[in-house]
Protein backbone atom coordinates (compact mmCIF):
# COMPACT_ATOMS: atom_id res chain seq x y z
CA UNK A 1 0.00 0.00 0.00
CA UNK A 2 1.08 3.33 -0.29
CA UNK A 3 1.69 5.73 2.51
CA UNK A 4 0.43 8.93 2.44
CA UNK A 5 2.24 12.31 4.61
CA UNK A 6 0.50 14.41 6.20
CA UNK A 7 2.22 18.00 5.77
CA UNK A 8 2.79 20.53 8.94
CA UNK A 9 2.12 24.00 8.35
CA UNK A 10 5.15 26.42 8.71
CA UNK A 11 5.19 29.22 10.72
CA UNK A 12 6.81 32.53 9.46
CA UNK A 13 7.27 35.32 11.71
CA UNK A 14 5.78 38.46 10.25
CA UNK A 15 8.20 41.16 9.72
CA UNK A 16 8.23 44.15 11.78
CA UNK A 17 5.81 46.95 11.08
CA UNK A 18 7.39 50.49 11.39
CA UNK A 19 3.58 52.00 11.70
CA UNK A 20 2.57 53.41 15.00
CA UNK A 21 -0.39 51.91 17.23
CA UNK A 22 -3.41 52.93 16.73
CA UNK A 23 -4.11 56.41 18.69
CA UNK A 24 0.26 57.09 19.27
CA UNK A 25 1.44 60.27 18.36
CA UNK A 26 2.84 60.31 14.61
CA UNK A 27 6.36 60.63 14.24
CA UNK A 28 7.63 64.19 14.13
CA UNK A 29 4.01 65.57 14.75
CA UNK A 30 3.49 65.44 18.91
CA UNK A 31 -0.35 64.77 18.46
CA UNK A 32 -2.48 61.56 18.18
CA UNK A 33 -4.11 60.25 15.18
CA UNK A 34 -7.51 60.77 15.12
CA UNK A 35 -9.23 57.05 14.85
CA UNK A 36 -12.80 58.11 14.06
CA UNK A 37 -14.64 60.52 11.83
CA UNK A 38 -16.01 63.93 13.42
CA UNK A 39 -19.92 64.12 14.59
CA UNK A 40 -22.18 65.67 12.34
CA UNK A 41 -23.25 69.47 13.51
CA UNK A 42 -26.79 70.11 14.13
CA UNK A 43 -26.58 73.07 11.30
CA UNK A 44 -26.07 69.77 8.33
CA UNK A 45 -28.80 67.39 10.24
CA UNK A 46 -31.39 70.25 9.92
CA UNK A 47 -30.46 71.27 6.73
CA UNK A 48 -29.98 68.26 4.91
CA UNK A 49 -33.63 67.32 6.42
CA UNK A 50 -35.32 70.15 5.07
CA UNK A 51 -33.70 69.66 1.50
CA UNK A 52 -35.17 66.30 2.14
CA UNK A 53 -38.17 67.31 2.47
CA UNK A 54 -38.78 69.94 -0.08
CA UNK A 55 -39.35 67.41 -3.08
CA UNK A 56 -42.26 65.86 -1.50
CA UNK A 57 -43.48 68.97 -0.31
CA UNK A 58 -43.63 70.57 -3.73
CA UNK A 59 -45.36 68.28 -5.22
CA UNK A 60 -48.09 67.64 -2.73
CA UNK A 61 -48.63 71.60 -3.36
CA UNK A 62 -48.15 71.86 -6.76
CA UNK A 63 -50.14 68.77 -7.95
CA UNK A 64 -53.55 69.63 -6.47
CA UNK A 65 -53.16 73.55 -8.20
CA UNK A 66 -52.84 71.89 -11.71
CA UNK A 67 -56.15 72.81 -12.56
CA UNK A 68 -56.08 76.32 -11.40
CA UNK A 69 -52.88 76.65 -13.44
CA UNK A 70 -54.48 75.30 -16.43
CA UNK A 71 -57.70 77.53 -15.99
CA UNK A 72 -55.16 80.99 -14.82
CA UNK A 73 -53.14 80.57 -18.22
CA UNK A 74 -55.72 79.30 -20.71
CA UNK A 75 -54.42 75.99 -21.33
CA UNK A 76 -55.74 72.41 -21.34
CA UNK A 77 -54.98 69.65 -18.78
CA UNK A 78 -52.57 68.01 -20.75
CA UNK A 79 -50.21 70.68 -21.57
CA UNK A 80 -50.28 71.88 -17.49
CA UNK A 81 -49.11 68.39 -16.71
CA UNK A 82 -46.09 68.57 -18.87
CA UNK A 83 -44.50 70.69 -16.95
CA UNK A 84 -44.43 68.28 -13.71
CA UNK A 85 -41.42 67.14 -16.80
CA UNK A 86 -39.43 70.12 -16.07
CA UNK A 87 -39.79 69.89 -12.08
CA UNK A 88 -37.96 66.06 -12.61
Amino acid sequence: MRETKTLQPRCVKAPPSSAPAPGAPASGLGRPIPTRPRDASAGLVVTLSALTAFGPFSIDTYLPALPAIADSFGGNAGAVQLTLSAFF
